[in-house]
């Protein structure tokens, strides 16, 4: 399976860096909405999530949700708030603020430009209201 799948790989880079795209442009200048920024001649990013931070991302994701937009969270709060980790208590305050903020928007190889679409437009609607 993985034999097949892999002749499909620079396709489904390249879709996701299309969609990023097109999220980046829809997504401009948008309340304190942070986008991806990668520069550089010598980065290229493959996309595997399309991650933005709000200091209202929980509102903004239950928008999203209630539009019928499924969003991810992967980081919901630092490794050391993990009690079985034992990791003890830090004080970093901007990992805390990144947990707070981040959220991945739909990203995959089916995803399409009426998604993206879809997806800016509750955005907009959002931070406009």
């Amino acid at each position: 399976v993985l034999d097949v799948k892999l002749n499909y790989f620079p396709q489904w880079v390249q879709h996701r860096r299309h969609i990023a795209g097109r999220y980046h442009t829809g997504l401009q200048g948008m309340g304190d909405l942070a986008l991806p920024h990668f520069d550089g001649d010598n980065y290229e990013d493959s996309y595997q999530n399309y991650v933005i931070r709000s200091s209202r991302r929980n509102e903004l994701r239950a928008y999203l949700t209630a539009g019928g937009v499924e969003t991810l969270v992967s980081w919901p709060k630092p490794m050391w708030r993990h009690a079985k980790l034992n990791l003890g208590e830090w004080d970093l305050p901007e990992t805390v603020k990144i947990c707070d903020e981040v959220l991945s928007l739909p990203m995959s190889a089916e995803t399409t430009q009426e998604h993206v679409d879809i997806v800016v437009g509750l955005t907009r609607e959002f931070f406009t209201q």
